[in-house]
Formats: C-alpha cells, structure tokens, sequence
C-alpha cells in the first residue's frame, strides 16, 4: 500500500503483515468507526490501511523518543519476544540502554499522593468533551463531568472522505454539482420552469442533507471519517438521481447550453459519485 511518509513528507510503498495489522489496530482509537473498519479489513478493503497507518506514523514521529523510552524502559518495559513493532521498537531501544527497573512508576498519584486525578476519555485531545474537561481541571483541580463515549454508527466504508482531507480538489465535482443545482433551481423558479426548477431542488437538497450527515459526523470523537460516511447518505444518493433526470429531461424541452451544461456535470457527478466516492 501507498502511505505518506511524517518525517519525509513524501509517498513510499508500505508493506503490512498480519502482525502490522494487529499492531496498527492495537494503537489506533477506539471511536465510532472501528467497527466497521475492522469489518471492512476482514472484508480485504486494503485502503483503509493509509489512515491507520498515516495516524500511527505521525504519532512515533512526534513523540519525543528520549523522555518517552525513559520512562517506558523503567516503569513499563515491553514484553519480550513479541511480534509487534509497536513494542519490539521499544524493546530494542530498552535492551540497549538497559536501565534499571523504577521501584515505583512515576505517576502523579505517587509522587503526590493528595494530589486529585483526573482520567481523561481515550479520545483525547481529538474530542471537545475532553479538552473542555482538562481546562477545567488544570484551571481549578475540580473534575468535570464524564464525558460521553463514542457512539455506534452505521457506516457506509469509503477511503473517499480520507483522500479529501488531505487532498481537497478532489471534492470539486460535488461542490460544481451542488452549484450548478442552485443556480439550475433560481433561473428556472424565476422564469417559471418547473421541471429543471424540481431538478434543481432535488440536487440541492441532497447536497444539504449529505453535508449536514457528514459534518455530523465529522463531532464524534475519534476518526470516523477515515473509515467511511453515514450509511444515510447512499440513500440520499437518490435524491441525486432524481435530479439528474429532471435535469436531462429538461434538457429535451430546451436544448440551449445552459441546460445541456447543467445536464453534463450533473452525468459526470454521478458517475464520480458511485464510481469513486462511494
């Protein structure tokens, strides 16, 4: 698989075991789209492999290696002998520098007993909940109310909405349909043409309703959008469908070029909709 590289910031071809795979998995969050992810995986979709991958790769190159295998080595060395190179990376690094075991970790609670403690929700620091409750415990040492755990969500699975993150052209052919559906349904509303005004509608509501779906989504804790849309929206497709037919019926009754334009980018929508997107 193709993945981009943290430190180089180019693409290199990766190569994932099994035994990656369980690794990646191990370190990714747990939020509303890993079941599905892990469903899609089984199913053999190899392009939901980029995120967790891209994720995992960003987070070992952030982490400042020094501090943190002084502490992993000491407090909570790895197990030997495991497959995994999330912990076989830091065995190595731990065996080499072979420090002594710390007779106690080095936690707050044990450097400070009274101290108050506050566990923060796996998700942070991506969940608002969580950062929202951090500030109010460094601010005053009062713990804030629990915050809510990622709820289920049935998913359409796509690597779609991940390439579009990083690469936002590619979403172009919705913004140019959802465009030329507006202005399809104010020229037409205008000059009392019911038929391209309808298909207009039509087009724009899907969009809405497809936005509102994902923007929804895109709150939950965690990163479901990597893994997929709302399963809703390949129901709202139809809408989009509708529309598509509208248009190109109206295309019959006025053939100028702003009905045939409309009809063509309407065509190619579709197509990049169900043949890419989805």
């Amino acid at each position: 698989m193709t993945a981009l590289d943290p430190l180089l910031g180019r693409e290199f071809a990766a190569r994932v075991s099994g035994h990656d795979l369980t690794a990646l998995l191990g370190a990714a969050p747990r939020d509303a789209g890993t079941p599905s992810l892990v469903d899609a995986l089984a199913q053999g979709r190899e392009e939901l492999l980029r995120p967790l991958v891209e994720r995992l790769g960003e987070e070992l190159a952030g982490r400042a290696s020094g501090p943190y295998h002084a502490v992993r080595c000491q407090d909570a060395p790895p197990p030997a002998g495991s497959p995994l190179f999330t912990v076989s990376g830091d065995q190595a690094v731990c065996d080499a520098w072979n420090l002594p075991r710390a007779p106690e970790p080095v936690t707050l609670a044990s450097t400070a007993p009274a101290a108050p403690v506050h566990v923060l929700p796996a998700a942070f620091p991506g969940d608002a909940c969580a950062r929202r409750a951090a500030a109010a415990f460094v601010a005053d040492l009062r713990p804030a109310g629990p915050c809510p755990g990622a709820r289920p969500v049935e998913l359409h699975v796509t690597a779609a909405p991940y390439a579009i993150a990083h690469t936002p052209w590619l979403a172009a052919p919705f913004g140019l349909f959802a465009l030329a559906c507006l202005i399809q349904l104010v020229t037409a509303a205008l000059k009392g043409r019911a038929l391209p005004a309808y298909g207009g509608l039509a087009g724009v509501a899907f969009a809405g309703l497809t936005g509102q779906s994902v923007y929804e989504l895109a709150k939950e804790p965690g990163g479901a959008l990597t893994v997929g849309v709302p399963a809703i929206t390949e129901w709202y497709a139809s809408l989009a469908v509708v529309s598509t037919a509208l248009t190109v019926a109206a295309l019959l009754h006025n053939r100028r070029w702003p009905q045939t334009t409309a009809a063509a980018i309407s065509g190619v929508f579709l197509v990049w909709w169900f043949t890419w997107f989805l």
